[in-house]
């Protein structure tokens, strides 16, 4: 049966192999439709963002400066380092793990640095403060 059987002129749509009731023909379309193309979004979403790239945004996420970095984590900054061993070596990771409690306390402190929308602010005014320079292994 295809599409134009299951549609009258009276704006109803009639649905085989279910219970038998009328339903409106926008009500097909905000819902039925609607959820279908909803699935098919979430799995190309699923597709696209694998494990490795969600780790990734989650961790990126630990370093976001919305609210005062209410939601720093140097464990999740840790890990992320990890992600790119070509940039820390060993020895780059243990200075950064005490570059980081050092640099949260710093920017915290520092009105320059309150109220950032995103990490290109944040890496804007790292330079103007040369913060880049005291934290480099931070601003890398």
């Amino acid at each position: 049966m295809t599409a134009s059987h299951l549609v009258d002129d009276d704006d109803t749509c009639y649905r085989p192999k279910r219970q038998r009731y009328t339903i409106m023909n926008q009500h097909y379309y905000n819902f039925d439709c609607f959820n279908c193309v909803v699935d098919m979004e979430i799995q190309e979403f699923g597709d696209l963002f694998n494990e490795i790239n969600t780790g990734l945004l989650q961790n990126m996420l630990a370093f976001n400066p919305y609210d005062s970095f209410s939601k720093f984590d140097a464990s999740k900054l840790m890990r992320l380092c990890e992600l790119y061993p070509y940039d820390f070596d060993n020895g780059d990771k243990i200075v950064l793990a005490s570059q980081l409690g050092l640099y949260i306390d710093s920017v915290r402190k520092d009105e320059r640095f309150a109220n950032m929308k995103g990490i290109a602010n944040l890496a804007r005014v790292m330079v103007e403060t040369k913060k880049d320079i005291s934290f480099h292994l931070v601003y890398r």
